[in-house]
């Protein structure tokens, strides 16, 4: 359970510093999707409150919590691959797929954290 913490605090850091890449590089769905960078921010702080609650289940070793765990985790590679796409797509990081970075760390360190999930499910 050790290594899952620590991959789950990494993941939730690179969670904010990913929402602070997107801030500063002008994300374009700021603007077309949230509405602005309050409504923005306002969704990403619950987007990070959840999972952090969920970490404290987690290391109570509460069964519904491992499994919310990976969800997070399957989002967050989604969302990795989504700037991915997206940069490959629209070509450009400024007024576009900021987040790129960040995003592509969220792909190696989410996977390892459901592999580590799914043995925590099945030793159990």
């Amino acid at each position: 359970m050790a290594k899952i913490f620590v991959y789950y605090i990494l993941l939730l850091l690179f969670h904010i510093l990913h929402v602070i890449e997107e801030i500063f590089g002008n994300a374009y769905f700021i603007e077309s999707f949230y509405g602005g960078l309050r409504n923005f921010l306002l969704i990403m702080i619950l987007l990070w409150v959840i999972p952090a609650i969920i970490l404290y289940f987690l290391l109570k070793r509460n069964k519904t919590a491992i499994y919310l765990s990976l969800v997070y985790s399957i989002i967050m590679v989604i969302d990795g691959l989504d700037h991915i796409i997206e940069f490959l797509i629209m070509g450009k990081y400024f007024n576009g797929a900021a987040g790129l970075f960040t995003g592509i760390i969220f792909l190696p360190l989410s996977i390892l954290l459901i592999i580590l999930l799914r043995r925590e499910i099945y030793s159990a």
